[in-house]
């Protein structure tokens, strides 16, 4: 196969995704602001930089990735607790800003959003389809309900293929 980046802290998800992924004969690289991470066993290049820094342009231009797997809202790095949210708020978008400009200058050709149920905080009467408008009311919801506005913007404007993985209720 190719070469993939996958963005977030080890936990089970990437973790499962890291063990698919090497089973389809994927080169799997990772970025994490972890500093405490050890590194899987299938990976074969671990980075640890805080995603809106300067370094994320180095890490992608030395991983080449064909695509980059962003974790976003199943993130574990992230602390979404009561005093801190709306800081995590704002590290997660400007995280995610950064990393998608970045991707987009080096020619990545998939980068993949993973967001959650979190950006449908109303109450709804019916069910809930892909058009519906996201109604966040808390900052996390916000965040990442932004986070999927940014990365559609750029689906848009940029030369990269850009998907939104909404995933409910994963424990």
């Amino acid at each position: 196969m190719g070469s993939i980046l996958i963005i977030g802290s080890y936990g089970i998800l990437a973790y499962e995704m890291i063990n698919k992924l090497s089973k389809e004969n994927w080169r799997i690289f990772t970025l994490t602001s972890d500093k405490k991470s050890i590194k899987p066993e299938h990976v074969f290049e671990q980075y640890i930089f805080e995603y809106d820094s300067d370094s994320t342009n180095e890490v992608i231009a030395s991983s080449h990735p064909e695509v980059i797997l962003f974790l976003g809202a199943y993130d574990p790095l992230y602390q979404w607790d009561d005093e801190t949210v709306r800081g995590e708020s704002l590290n997660y978008v400007a995280g995610l800003s950064n990393l998608l400009m970045n991707a987009s200058i080096h020619g990545v050709r998939h980068f993949i959003y993973v967001s959650s149920h979190r950006v449908f905080e109303e109450e709804y009467a019916v069910d809930i389809n892909e058009d519906m408008p996201a109604s966040p009311k808390t900052y996390k919801g916000m965040a990442i309900s932004q986070g999927e506005n940014l990365a559609m913007h750029f689906n848009k404007t940029s030369q990269m293929e850009v998907t939104i993985v909404r995933i409910a209720h994963m424990y």
